[in-house]
């Protein structure tokens, strides 16, 4: 424990019985990433890089299209329907992300949400909800 004035800093470690989200309020719609199902992964990409790239290949109508039509599929329809292959987005990949989630085996992943994290990417649960949580334990204690 360390003590700053009035203030007490604690180290914690949690153990969890069930999953945990908490969400940053960001999400990616099925426009903005790959979902590759054979491996559960999902790409992000950048999106102003990416448009670059279809741009040169003389997409970039089509991709802005494809952006607009609410009727669009997703990404990866868009890539396989204009003949594009990973090495043509490559160079637009942010990070990928392997998903262990059992529901999406066979399925489509929808709206994606964003986790806590810090400016050097790492995932964190803030404080205030782990304030949340143990007050709600606490409550549900007593009562």
């Amino acid at each position: 424990m360390k003590q700053y004035g009035h203030l007490k800093e604690y180290n914690v470690t949690l153990k969890t019985i069930g999953p945990v989200s908490i969400g940053s309020g960001q999400s990616f719609s099925k426009k903005e990433y790959i979902f590759k199902r054979e491996t559960s992964t999902f790409i992000f990409l950048n999106m102003p890089f990416l448009g670059e790239i279809c741009r040169k290949k003389g997409l970039e109508k089509k991709f802005v299209d494809f952006l607009l039509d609410p009727q669009a599929k997703d990404l990866y329809r868009f890539f396989k329907d204009n003949r594009l292959n990973e090495n043509d987005y490559a160079k637009a990949v942010l990070y990928e992300v392997h998903s262990f989630d059992e529901h999406l085996n066979g399925h489509d992943a929808k709206e994606v949400q964003v986790f806590m994290q810090n400016g050097r990417g790492e995932f964190y649960i803030p404080g205030s909800s782990v304030k949340g949580a143990v007050r709600t334990a606490i409550l549900t204690n007593m009562l």
